[in-house]
């Protein structure tokens, strides 16, 4: 019975992991388990899209949490990694930093590694909720519903994907070394 729970968490981690991933446009840098040969084309282009996101500054001061994910996304279509980190938390940036780490990379290189964004397939946004410096929205897309944490870091709203993976893992902070990790790991055969 152990071993087809272990399986069954492998495959709910796996299916969670990539449903954020698919939603968020963290490939390369988030994954445990890197699939190398999914890569796309590097174009330094930093070209305006017409979003209705603020674009002419890369703070999120004065944004809701639905207007930071807006220009978050919008950064990711126009390929500005730079910006897309500033409305990353903390924990976000370590938990990517971490998972570059494991595949030789730097943060950097895996953003511009992961899978390109178009305009059309920004999710669909609803339920924001502000309680306190934490606050969530729900994110709709390709038919898959996920709530995403924000922190108030420095008085700006940040995605908390690092808080989104944890609680989409039962609590257990991705890229830990402990616990069903462990666990994982060693019955991978």
């Amino acid at each position: 019975m152990r071993k087809e729970s272990v399986r069954m968490l492998k495959r709910d981690r796996s299916v969670i992991l990539a449903l954020a991933l698919g939603v968020l446009m963290f490939g390369a840098a988030c994954s445990r388990s890197a699939n190398s040969g999914n890569t796309s084309s590097t174009s330094g282009s930093n070209k305006s899209s017409s979003s209705s996101a603020p674009t002419s500054t890369s703070s999120s001061a004065g944004m809701s949490p639905s207007e930071v994910f807006k220009a978050y996304y919008d950064a990711q279509v126009r390929k500005d990694y730079d910006t897309v980190k500033k409305y990353l938390s903390q924990g976000t940036i370590q938990m990517m930093e971490e998972g570059a780490k494991k595949q030789g990379k730097t943060v950097d290189e895996a953003l511009k590694e992961s899978p390109g964004v178009s305009p059309s397939d920004m999710p669909q946004m609803s339920n924001e909720q502000i309680n306190g410096d934490t606050a969530t929205v729900d994110l709709m897309a390709q038919g898959q519903k996920i709530t995403m944490p924000y922190v108030k870091e420095g008085g700006e709203w940040k995605l908390a994907m690092d808080k989104l993976l944890a609680d989409m893992m039962g609590g257990h902070q991705p890229g830990g070394d402990k616990g069903d990790n462990e666990v994982l790991d060693n019955n991978n055969h």
